[in-house]
């Protein structure tokens, strides 16, 4: 299973011309693809219009969603106060996409360097692109 972040979400809604877009149809096809629900507001807050707003509330009807209990709020917690020691900076929901990844042991897709140090330290698996 595949956890996408909002960084690849945005680039495919927004019609951005990226190489890697027909591998998310295949996984989407596939049943291959998850999410977290505060990654759906996250997108629905930074909609531009009533297309995309509508594209995203599709999306969240058709992918696996993985449940964030309180469990994973305090991993994710947990993760960003021990990346800040470090000097790394995630937001909340990006510790808390990182732990869900880590529980679910689904792999991370995201345009974001900020995860870099996730994946350096092995603490999440990094999606790649096959090819």
């Amino acid at each position: 299973m595949v956890l996408v972040d909002t960084s690849v979400w945005i680039d495919f809604f927004r019609s951005v011309d990226r190489t890697w877009k027909g591998e998310l149809k295949k996984l989407l096809i596939s049943g291959q693809v998850a999410i977290i629900a505060p990654l759906v507001a996250e997108l629905l807050y930074g909609a531009k219009g009533d297309k995309e707003r509508s594209r995203i509330l599709d999306l969240s009807a058709s992918v696996e969603i993985f449940s964030t209990e309180l469990s994973q709020w305090i991993e994710a917690g947990k993760l960003g106060r021990s990346l800040r020691k470090q000097g790394y900076t995630l937001s909340i929901i990006d510790c808390l996409l990182a732990a869900v990844a880590q529980q679910q042991g689904a792999s991370l897709w995201t345009l974001d360097d900020d995860f870099a140090p996730l994946f350096r330290q092995g603490l999440v698996e990094q999606f790649r692109l096959k090819g």
